[in-house]
């Protein structure tokens, strides 16, 4: 490796291990490279191919597997990047263990398997990585591959969160909101979030957003909750992306944009959140923020009915009733109306009696 090369890399492998340390989001470790790369006038091409070399050099190979993983310079290919993680991790990388945990943990690039990410997260923890322990501690609130111990997850949390974990905060923080594991103190959730919000957590800032939105240990402000919503917005968080399109839709703490409101839903149901898809539907249903299309709010309507949203079941149900496809279809309306009413939708029962009375059936 020439020298250029070699000072080249071990920049770039600084700026990927302090963001390690530094940040939670994978997006905000991108965009430090990006700049990175700006500054230095590299293509992201060149600079993966510099470091493909060296993968199997295990001091680059936790990298190499997180430019698989975000696709810089290459094609993402999540199988790929757990295989070398786990090399990494077997040869004891903290940061790989961690990302082999989660890995097993959200089935990417592997199959499920909540004992392994166990595993993997506690091997990282071992390893002194904050976010290894902050995963242990989920673990252990939420009884992934381990028996449920609220106690031992407050301890990890605090352990992760002492060590500058922004998740754990941000977890330790909806503790003390609800009193799960410790006694309820939304002075000290608030703290919390303050804490993650300031790593640029995005749950950090929706839920900060969210206490300032409902006055919850926080003088109200829907500004403020609205850019702290904008900010967790342009991180990838759905939830505060849906937050913003209704703000956007409604005129609350920002001027009223139908438009905006209309593109934030389309881009929370692209990322796959299925209130966003229902309510995407609805937009395109009365034509909010875009042309009305039946055709297309049908289509939503059912990506939410799919996913479990009990509004979406019963929007489709109306669709189909109404004949948004062309056609009145009354027996996948009812079914649609059943699926809402057993998950609990009081509404659709309303629209079953209207049909069973008019078919006399």
């Amino acid at each position: 490796m020439s020298e250029p090369e070699r000072s080249l890399i071990e920049e770039l492998l600084a700026i990927f291990n302090k963001g390690c340390d530094d940040y939670e989001d994978d997006l905000i470790i991108v965009e430090k490279v990006s700049e990175w790369l700006k500054s230095h006038d590299q293509s992201a091409e060149i600079i993966f191919e510099m470091v493909h070399k060296r993968r199997n050099d295990l001091k680059y190979t936790t990298l190499y597997a997180f430019l698989l993983c975000c696709g810089i310079g290459t094609e993402v290919d999540k199988v790929q990047m757990v295989h070398y993680y786990k090399m990494a991790a077997v040869a004891g990388d903290r940061v790989a263990a961690n990302q082999v945990g989660w890995s097993y943990h959200e089935a990417v690039g592997i199959r499920r398997d909540p004992d392994k990410a166990f595993y993997w997260f506690q091997r990282s923890a071992d390893l002194g990585y904050a976010m290894g322990l902050g995963w242990l501690g989920q673990c252990y609130e939420k009884g992934v591959g381990t028996k449920r111990d609220v106690a031992k997850a407050i301890k990890f949390y605090m352990q992760a969160a002492e060590g500058g974990d922004a998740g754990s905060m941000c977890n330790l923080g909806n503790c003390y909101r609800n009193g799960d594991g410790v006694e309820k103190n939304i002075e000290m959730a608030i703290s919390y979030y303050k804490k993650a919000a300031a790593k640029k957590h995005g749950y950090g800032l929706y839920n900060l957003a969210y206490c300032y939105q409902n006055g919850q240990g926080l003088r109200q402000s829907e500004e403020t909750a609205f850019e702290l919503y904008q900010e967790s917005a342009k991180l990838g968080n759905t939830d505060s992306q849906f937050q913003m399109a209704g703000m956007y839709r409604e005129g609350r703490g920002v001027e009223k944009n139908l438009l905006q409101a209309f593109g934030w839903y389309k881009t929370a149901a692209e990322l796959g959140d299925i209130n966003a898809r229902c309510e995407l539907g609805y937009c395109f249903q009365l034509g909010i923020g875009v042309k009305s299309d039946k055709n297309k709010a049908m289509n939503c309507y059912e990506l939410a009915a799919l996913g479990g949203n009990t509004v979406g079941q019963h929007n489709l149900g109306y669709a189909f009733q109404a004949g948004f496809g062309g056609v009145i279809d009354l027996h996948n309306s009812i079914k649609w109306y059943k699926r809402a009413c057993h998950e609990g939708y009081s509404g659709a029962y309303s629209q079953l009696h209207i049909i069973f009375k008019l078919q006399n059936l």
